[in-house]
């Protein structure tokens, strides 16, 4: 579904829930074979997912929304993680999601796609056999051992404030944030910006490619005592710490923490001089601005900055004048 179309959708239901509910704010629509049902305040979210079934669209405006366990394989948009004042996140026209959420999809053939969507608690996939998660902000993700094998995921324009994977599962990140990555394995990260301190555990080590890995230090979970690390290939490391004798590197740029390469301002885009020093192995861009999916929050479905309605006409026509701030 395109943006326009999205938008004609958006704001057919907005002329409705203006007309009938106008003291509302928060609203979630549930798109079923092409019919539009509307739920308004904090519960929305949890009302439009318990009438959803397979293949069904959700989508949500900025606001605040109880959380509830995701077990059907839908399609949800939010009006967009917030906004980022340089490196600082605000959750300005954000759609929060609070509390913590469990998924569980055991269903094969379908997909789970979650776009422009603050998660401001803890994210627990359990079983998920292809999952999308495209401009959303987790306040923390977490792949428990118990689900070994079970969650398939892919992260593309994302931030995760924390991630704690104790599972060996294939889980890839493309274009996003990651903080304080505990991993087990079997992750790989693509132009993405890894940020403070790292463990790996188990046998089969994370992939970096065209990433910048910030204060990394990569040590055994177990103990701390016994160094393992991971393939690192086209990557910028800041002051990391890791067993070179079981490193895997190619093309790697070794520099200080505090070496300035990204702009003043801006959300970790680099400097002129650093996008044409550190290059990969293809002279492509390294960091969240290259390759396919340079780094980019914007949702979508567009934001709805304000809504103004006019004096209904003789006729019954109610005037609406709508503001697109993205």
């Amino acid at each position: 579904m395109n943006r326009m179309k999205k938008l004609i959708i958006l704001l057919t239901v907005i002329a409705s829930a203006l007309s009938l509910r106008a003291e509302h704010k928060t609203m979630a629509i549930l798109v079923h074979d092409g019919t539009s049902t509307y739920y308004y305040n904090k519960t929305a979210f949890s009302q439009a997912y318990a009438d959803a079934v397979e293949g069904d669209a959700i989508y949500l405006s900025a606001g605040i929304f109880e959380a509830t366990t995701i077990a059907k394989n839908i399609s949800i948009y939010g009006a967009g993680m917030g906004q980022f004042d340089g490196t600082e996140h605000n959750m300005t026209n954000s759609t929060r999601i609070s509390g913590e959420i469990a998924i569980e999809i055991p269903s094969e053939g379908s997909q789970l796609y979650v776009e422009g969507v603050y998660f401001d608690n803890s994210v627990f996939p359990r079983q998920l056999n292809s999952g999308v998660f495209s401009k959303c902000y987790l306040y923390a993700l977490t792949i428990s051992s118990e689900y070994e094998n079970a969650v398939y995921a892919t992260f593309y324009n994302s931030y995760v404030a924390c991630s704690i994977f104790k599972a060996e599962t294939p889980v890839a990140f493309f274009n996003s944030v990651v903080k304080i990555p505990l991993t087990e394995g079997g992750k790989y990260f693509t132009n993405c910006l890894i940020i403070g301190e790292g463990g790996i555990q188990g046998t089969e080590f994370p992939h970096y490619k065209n990433s910048i890995l910030m204060r990394y230090v990569s040590y055994d979970l177990d103990g701390k005592d016994s160094l393992v690390t991971s393939d690192i290939e086209d990557c910028i490391l800041m002051s990391y710490y890791v067993d070179e004798s079981t490193l895997t590197k190619g093309n790697v740029y070794e520099i200080n923490y505090s070496d300035p390469i990204f702009k003043d301002g801006t959300f970790y885009q680099l400097t002129d001089e650093a996008a044409a020093t550190y290059v990969n192995s293809d002279g492509g861009q390294i960091g969240l601005y290259g390759g396919d999916y340079p780094f980019d929050i914007t949702p979508q479905i567009p934001i709805v900055g304000s809504i103004a309605a006019g004096t209904v006409s003789n006729n019954g026509s109610l005037p609406i004048t709508v503001e697109i701030t993205q």
